[in-house]
């Protein structure tokens, strides 16, 4: 799966850095790859209401907090809640701990509403696995708005997330 999102970006003419290492399976295991690629990794959380098949990829900044009553309300959606894993593993194709926007490259994909923390807009430079937690990709952050996401058919959401003091 990373070779295919890797090609795809490559094919979209984006400007990337990749790079491996062990996996990450916690925010505070990618702080080492994004310093190394001079980027923000946010976390990329799939939430869905109780009893719907409505998905939403949500992208926030490292040190958001998740309150999922603000972000339903910003989105004008019942209580969202965690996909589970095998959810994520049919909507995204990818494993817990690996979970990206990358993955919206994928048709499975295509009925995700995609919700971003609107800290992001602050970063130069954000960073992502591309299908596994082993390895990171960074691109500019304007690269990710004007070329990514318009080519996988995503507009964001912007929402408001609250910071860790």
């Amino acid at each position: 799966m990373k070779e295919e999102i890797i090609r795809a970006i490559r094919d979209m003419g984006i400007s990337f850095d990749l790079i491996t290492h062990p996996p990450a399976h916690s925010m505070d295991e990618c702080r080492g790859p994004a310093e190394r690629l001079g980027a923000v990794m946010p976390a990329n959380l799939l939430l869905r209401p109780r009893r719907h098949e409505t998905y939403y990829l949500l992208v926030c900044a490292p040190e958001a907090r998740l309150y999922t009553s603000s972000v339903s309300r910003q989105v004008s959606s019942p209580r969202l809640g965690f996909a589970s894993a095998e959810e994520m593993e049919r909507v995204l194709l990818c494993r817990p701990g690996s979970a990206s926007a990358l993955e919206l490259v994928y048709p499975q994909a295509r009925e995700v509403t995609l919700l971003m923390d609107r800290a992001l807009m602050e970063a130069d430079r954000l960073a992502f696995h591309p299908g596994e937690n082993d390895a990171s990709l960074a691109m500019s952050r304007e690269d990710f708005l004007t070329i990514f996401l318009p080519r996988v058919g995503k507009s964001p959401i912007w929402v408001d997330m609250e910071v860790e003091s």
